[in-house]
């Protein structure tokens, strides 16, 4: 089954909590006794699974990709203003939606598992994709909620489990790290961008111990486990590492998230991806990022954190380090005015920066009241005057570029460069990497971005000052690589919470995550949108974290690492509880 295709759904009761979702076999599909010795139903059953990976969104639906507002990456549009949740509520469809999808799962695992082919590779197959899939919501549940209740078979009317207590975070994990190991040995294919396979279950086995791994190290100060799951991930992404190499240009880097259609079914760094097809299958992420009300742009403190292309960061390069940009007229390619005005034209400083940046913001600044045409978008602006050209193939016309779902780029969903970070970042923090693995890990990324390679003695002297987390100036270089490499792909928020770094994102404390371009030469008087050294402001405190309702106090509390349980779950079953620090 091949992304774009997806029609047949699992017919699932729509109730939007834990308990309806379980408790009531008999709302789901009409299946006879013999349902699951039809391989055909089975099929029917498991392409359900290919819609949870939303990529760029579903028509007018938000991706994860370009939408990293709840960051130190970007600061939000103006309808944002304080944390998803300041307050417990009765419902949350991160908690609900997942068991809609575990209960599925388990209907296929139960019923193919008593089918007389159950036990051929065909059967296996099957419940290795239900497994995957399974594995992934529970992932998705401890990352929001850490203990939840762990159902790994159909429930009855009158099961306990429907109102039993939450399950340990760990006991949830190594029953995921069954389930991916279980498809890892069962899939049938090896490799398919398109397809469930077993490359794909290794990728995410990578992702989920790292995960794992280093939430184990920072946030439960259990070494012992922290060392386990990161050899895991790195046992499982170095297992099919060499099968998705990195290209040797930064056109490669744009390519991953530029191309049209089924083209990323022929790239070779790409693990898995989800296709998109014009007229076809849509989406609205160049749209939603190339806005005229403006976007999320980048913060300072991120684009201060790609390095020269001496290899230094801002407190050591070689390099100019002005970051003032040039007022220059509005002009397209010929020369000619395509705004009345001027504007901030900041290519110089691009030029001079690892190439990953020039390939995720425009080299020209513009905000409310300032705006830009893009070839293929007009009246773009931003919350700092970074604008977000990451995912805008510019070859699509301004009628399918700036219309909601009429965009048809296809995703990156696991791909070479991620597995890469992953690897490389599991490995420092076992304390294990070596130069080989730089050579093998991180220097084609740092190739690919105009920068010099790198070693373990180098990356450890570089010692940059910027490093506020605590952590090795290995580690740090190894994060930083990361943050540059998959900067607004939808990471960063997870990454600061599994390395115990939410504070990083209280504004009082770090302004730089609150401000952006520097725009000292543009001469208008009398206008909000810089402080007094000359930076944009985003649209005034949008995004004032300090003064959330709930608490009144600094980001980077015990509660916020976790969502709140939903109180109407609690009203149903009383042996849930809630998250510390949460009330109900």
């Amino acid at each position: 089954m091949i992304f774009g295709s997806v029609a047949v759904l699992f017919g699932l009761t729509s109730c939007d909590d834990f308990l309806n979702d379980n408790r009531f076999p008999q709302s789901s599909i009409s299946q006879t006794p013999d349902f699951y010795e039809s391989e055909a139903n089975v099929q029917g059953q498991t392409n359900r699974f290919y819609t949870d990976y939303t990529g760029y969104g579903n028509s007018t639906s938000y991706g994860a990709y370009g939408m990293s507002f709840l960051s130190d990456d970007q600061c939000g549009r103006q309808s944002f203003a304080n944390w998803t949740y300041t307050n417990a509520t009765a419902s949350i469809s991160a908690f609900t939606s997942p068991y809609t999808e575990i209960r599925g799962a388990n209907l296929i695992i139960d019923g193919v598992g008593k089918a007389a082919f159950g036990a051929t590779a065909a059967g296996k197959n099957y419940i290795a994709m239900a497994r995957l899939h399974r594995a992934r919501q529970y992932y998705y549940l401890v990352k929001y909620f850490g203990d939840v209740p762990y159902i790994d078979y159909v429930l009855d009317t009158d099961s306990p489990e429907l109102y039993g207590p939450r399950t340990p975070r760990n006991e949830v994990m190594d029953n995921v790290v069954a389930d991916l190991n279980y498809a890892i040995e069962n899939l049938s294919l090896q490799s398919n961008k398109g397809a469930f396979c077993k490359d794909l279950a290794s990728a995410i086995k990578t992702e989920v111990c790292l995960f794992e791994g280093t939430f184990a190290k920072y946030i439960e100060g259990d070494n012992s486990r922290a060392q386990q799951y990161l050899q895991m991930a790195v046992a499982a992404g170095e297992e099919i590492a060499g099968r998705y190499p990195i290209g040797s240009s930064i056109d490669s880097y744009w390519a991953i998230y530029n191309t049209l259609n089924t083209g990323l079914n022929s790239n070779s760094e790409i693990i898995w991806c989800r296709t998109y097809s014009q007229g076809l299958a849509m989406h609205s992420t160049i749209d939603y990022t190339n806005a005229t009300d403006g976007v999320g742009g980048m913060t300072k403190d991120a684009f201060d954190s790609f390095l020269f292309l001496d290899g230094k960061p801002l407190a050591s390069t070689s390099y100019d380090t002005n970051d003032k940009g040039k007022l220059v007229d509005y002009k397209d390619a010929a020369g000619n005015d395509i705004n009345s005005g001027v504007t901030i034209n900041i290519s110089d400083l691009l030029a001079v920066r690892d190439q990953r940046l020039s390939m995720c913001i425009y080299d020209y600044v513009f905000w409310t009241g300032t705006t830009w045409n893009a070839p293929n978008a007009n009246g773009l602006a931003s919350s700092t005057g970074y604008g977000i050209k990451k995912y805008n193939n510019f070859s699509i016309a301004q009628a399918d570029a700036q219309v909601a779902n009429k965009n048809y780029t296809s995703c990156p969903l696991y791909w070479g460069a991620k597995l890469y970070v992953e690897i490389a970042e599991a490995k420092a923090e076992l304390g294990t990497l070596t130069d080989q693995d730089v050579a093998t890990y991180l220097n084609p990324l740092y190739a690919r971005a105009g920068l010099p390679s790198q070693t373990v003695s180098s990356l450890s002297s570089i010692n940059d000052p910027a490093n506020n987390m605590g952590v090795s100036s290995l580690i740090w270089e190894v994060r930083r690589c990361r943050r540059c490499e998959l900067m607004y792909d939808g990471f960063r928020f997870f990454d600061l919470i599994r390395w115990k770094q939410l504070d990083k994102m209280d504004q009082n404390q770090y302004p730089n995550t609150r401000i952006g371009a520097n725009i000292s030469a543009w001469l208008e008087e009398g206008n909000d949108y810089r402080n007094d050294n000359g930076y944009i402001l985003s649209w005034p405190d949008v995004r004032n974290f300090n003064n959330t309702p709930a608490s009144g106090s600094p980001w980077g509390l015990p509660r916020e690492y976790f969502y709140p349980i939903p109180t109407g779950q609690i009203d149903l079953n009383p042996a849930l509880t809630q998250n510390p620090g949460w009330a109900s």
